[in-house]
């Protein structure tokens, strides 16, 4: 069995080490304005090489009203949290720009809402740690200009290390959460709800999730519920990650993406498509991902291979549909480096020692299973437990991988073996969730059931139409944007425990709904409903349109607020 060829990063932290001085000054940020004494602008401006800015006591949002924060000085950035301030461009720009040559290390910040042709969150030229961040709801392009990473671009040459994030909701024309032209090294991370493309997209969308055309290497991350829809052109290519380059997965989950279909055109690569470069994948799970077809199951649901090389060892592959493994006129090399477990044969690809073909991995529900990112548990009767290579060596892999997806706590070999898959069974394993019946009660001897009188037809119900569980709003949301393709990016949030919208959106035909007054929001339905109904029948909207709109959303928001 041949060792991973590309070795694992698990951070960079020695780029800034090296760059730190021992003489730092911190620079205090004290609140939420966009420029002046005590705001983030001014702390980049006033600092100097190798200073921290430090934001930890400041809650909010800092609303970017007069362009991108730039940064062309070698700083550490700190914030609160994620979850307790967030920085946002709510003027079509983006939020970051990181110079060439500089080192920038940014941790607990949400950064959303920032626009551009590449990089909608960050532009990154230079090299860049992101710890403990969420970056959501940015988007690159525009109507005549193609986007690159909606979340995050690096450029050719940069370097970054994303470690313990979120990258969600981000839509591009490729990368709809990271377009990585550079150097990248992504650790205890997840990559969502991302989206490229559209039904009305002139060009071939790649890369739901990434778009990868230099060296990228994920451990210890999930990659879930992506989409790349299809184009006047083709089909969507590569739901989770297209890969151009070079591309290490080890100890990760790639589940629930999408590459869609338009028109007659399928889509290809559900999870991953490799267009011409190179993947080495190890103890991975790759499961239930799909390439749709106007007919059925578009090529390749959880792996497409149009060119370059394959090598795959110790992985769950279990399609949603479209296939595990699909080579493109057989023009993909494919190397097994053994103990596969796939749902079906494998494209007659995976006949190493300890391959499993045309077998169930019998695998969990994608939920939290203890560790930073969502898994797929191994259930107790699952093919997968101990079957992993016997000769596994952690030191194949740098730095070491001791543990499975989830870190630390949860060793990667246990029982003298390890599992196939990203998670690893510990002590019991998962059982399958099924609810227990109660000990049947012993009838007690006094109890002669005398004749009881027929049932009188206690009027059947008519089949109660099973609940269908109560529909999230979210959710419906969500579903309608993949499937219909309407919307390219839709923030949700939450207004007094109402789900809701901001009326901040792009949408179908990337027409730009701009709300004067930031922070309005509304019910996501009438959102939905009243938006389609407007693009669908009145084209591109003006401004005097919009505000109409607005005062419609309005008055029905009081109306519902009121029991309407």
């Amino acid at each position: 069995m041949k060792s991973c060829r590309i070795l694992l990063a698990g951070c960079l932290s020695a780029w800034w080490l090296a760059a730190a001085s021992a003489h730092a000054n911190s620079i205090t940020v004290t609140n939420t304005n966009d420029g002046g004494r005590g705001s983030l602008r001014q702390a980049i401006a006033d600092a100097n090489d190798g200073d921290t800015i430090n934001a930890r006591d400041v809650f909010g949002s800092i609303e970017l009203s007069s362009g991108e924060l730039p940064v062309n000085k070698n700083l550490t950035i700190n914030g609160p949290g994620a979850d307790k301030l967030s920085v946002e461009n709510t003027h079509l720009g983006r939020v970051f720009e990181i110079a060439s040559d500089k080192i920038v290390a940014i941790s607990g910040l949400a950064i959303n809402s920032g626009e551009a042709v590449l990089g909608g969150g960050i532009y990154n030229a230079g090299m860049l740690e992101i710890t403990s961040c969420s970056i959501s709801g940015n988007e690159a392009g525009g109507l005549r200009e193609r986007g690159l990473g909606g979340g995050i671009y690096n450029a050719s040459g940069a370097k970054v290390a994303i470690t313990d994030s979120i990258v969600s909701g981000n839509w591009a024309d490729e990368g709809g959460g990271i377009y990585n032209a550079g150097s990248m090294q992504i650790a205890r991370t997840t990559i969502s709800d991302n989206f490229i493309g559209g039904a009305f997209s002139q060009q071939t969308s790649l890369g739901g999730g990434i778009c990868n055309s230099g060296t990228l290497d994920i451990v210890n991350s999930t990659i879930t519920a992506n989409t790349a829809s299809g184009s006047l052109q083709s089909g969507g290519i590569g739901g989770g990650i297209f890969n151009g380059g070079t591309l290490a997965v080890a100890n990760s989950t790639i589940s629930g993406n999408l590459a869609g279909s338009t028109g007659v055109f399928p889509g290809a690569g559900g999870g991953i498509t490799n267009g011409s470069g190179n993947i080495v994948i190890q103890n991975s799970t790759i499961n239930g991902n799909t390439a749709e077809s106007p007919s059925g199951s578009g090529f390749g649901g959880n792996v497409f291979m149009a060119e370059g090389t394959l090598e795959i060892g110790n992985t769950i592959l279990n399609a949603g549909s479209g296939g595990n493994i699909f080579s493109f006129g057989n023009q993909g090399t494919i190397i097994s480096d053994g103990y596969n477990l796939s749902s079906d044969n494998g494209a007659d690809y995976l006949s190493a020692a300890g391959d499993q073909v045309n077998t169930d991995p019998r695998v969990g529900p994608l939920q939290d299973n203890g560790g930073p990112t969502v898994t797929h548990a191994l259930l107790a009767d699952s093919p997968a437990i101990d079957a992993g290579n016997p000769n596994y060596n952690p030191n194949n892999f740098q730095p070491p991988l001791i543990y499975d997806q989830r870190g630390f706590g949860f060793d990667r070999v246990k029982k003298g073996r390890r599992d196939i898959g990203a998670f690893e069974v510990q002590e019991a394993p998962i059982t399958p969730t099924r609810p227990t019946p109660p000990p049947t009660p012993t009838p007690s001897p006094t109890a002669t059931p005398s004749p009881t009188p027929p049932l009188s037809p206690t009027p059947t119900p008519s089949p109660t139409p099973t609940p269908t569980p109560t529909a999230d709003p979210r959710e419906m949301a969500i579903a309608k944007i993949r499937r219909q393709m309407r919307f390219t990016r839709t923030a949700l949030h939450e207004l007094n425990g109402t789900k809701s919208v901001p009326l901040s959106v792009s949408a179908w035909l990337k027409v730009r709904l701009r709300v004067l007054k930031a922070r309005l929001a509304y019910p996501l339905d009438e959102v939905l409903a009243r938006i389609d109904q407007r693009l669908l029948h009145d084209g591109p909207m003006s401004e005097a349109s919009t505000r109409d709109l607005l005062t419609h959303l309005n008055a029905r928001l009081d109306e519902l607020r009121n029991g309407g």
